[in-house]
C-alpha cells in the first residue's frame, strides 16, 4: 500500500516528531510502502487551506498515494463538514485513510462508521455537554436540597466525561462490542492524557465497567 503521512501541529510549542515517530514506525510494522510525508506546522485545524494538506490532495488525485494515515482525527480537520468532505474526496479517488491513536481505518465498514460519529462528536460535543450538565445539575441539586444537603458537583464523582459517554452511548448504538468500546476509549484517554497535568489525568477503564454503567442502554454485545 502507498501511505502518505499527514501530521499538524497548531503552534510553536508543540513538536510533530511525537506524531511522526510512532506513525513511522506503525507503517514499517504494516509493511507499507512510505510515498511522502505532509507536515503543516503551526497551522489550525479550522483552516482547511493548509499547503501541506493541499499537496496531499493533490497527490491523491494523481493516484500517488493510496492511503492516508494520521495520528488523530483532528489533525485533518475540526468541524464535521470539513472532515467529512476531505473523507469524501479520498473515497472518490479510492484513497484509505486511516487514524492511528483512534483505530480507524476506512477500507472496512466498521471504521467507515466510527469515522462519521467521531467525526460529528467535534462538532456536537459543546452544545450536548452543556445541555447535560445544566440538566443533570438542576437534577442533583433538586434532590440535595429534598435531602437537607449541599450539593456536590465535580469531575471527581463521575468516572466519564460528558464526551466520552456520548461517545459510548453512540459507540453502543452501532453494536460495537464492550471490548472494542473499552479499547477505543482508552485509546483515547492515553492521548489526550499527554497534554494534562498528572493529577488530572484520567485512568484506562474496562470493559466490564462499561459494560456494567452501560448495559442497561442496549446495543452492545
Amino acid at each position: 500500500m502507498k501511505i502518505g503521512i499527514y501530521a499538524r501541529v497548531s503552534t510553536d510549542k508543540q513538536t510533530i516528531n511525537n506524531q511522526l515517530n510512532q506513525l513511522r514506525n506503525y507503517v514499517k510494522l504494516r509493511s507499507w510502502d512510505l510515498v511522502d510525508e505532509y507536515l503543516d506546522d503551526g497551522f489550525t485545524g479550522r483552516n482547511t487551506n493548509r499547503p501541506e494538506l493541499q499537496r496531499l490532495m493533490k497527490d491523491v488525485k494523481r493516484g500517488r498515494i493510496k492511503a492516508v494515515l494520521v495520528w488523530k482525527l483532528d489533525r485533518i480537520g475540526r468541524s464535521t463538514q470539513d472532515n467529512l468532505q476531505i473523507l469524501n474526496y479520498f473515497r472518490n479517488h479510492s484513497c484509505g485513510f486511516v487514524s492511528f491513536s483512534e483505530n480507524i481505518d476506512i477500507t472496512t465498514s466498521t471504521g467507515k462508521m466510527v469515522y462519521t460519529f467521531l467525526s460529528a462528536l467535534a462538532e456536537a460535543e459543546s452544545d450536548r455537554i452543556s445541555e447535560r450538565t445544566k440538566a443533570a445539575y438542576q437534577f442533583k441539586k433538586s434532590r440535595a436540597e429534598n435531602l437537607g444537603k449541599k450539593v456536590k458537583w465535580g469531575r471527581k464523582e463521575k468516572k466519564f466525561t460528558d464526551k466520552e459517554v456520548f461517545f459510548i452511548e453512540e459507540m453502543i448504538r452501532l453494536k460495537i462490542s464492550w471490548r472494542k468500546i473499552a479499547e477505543t476509549l482508552n485509546k483515547s484517554r492515553e492521548t489526550e492524557n499527554e497534554n494534562l497535568p498528572k493529577d488530572k489525568q484520567l485512568p484506562n477503564v474496562s470493559y466490564s465497567t462499561i459494560r456494567r454503567m452501560f448495559q442497561n442502554r442496549g446495543g452492545a454485545t
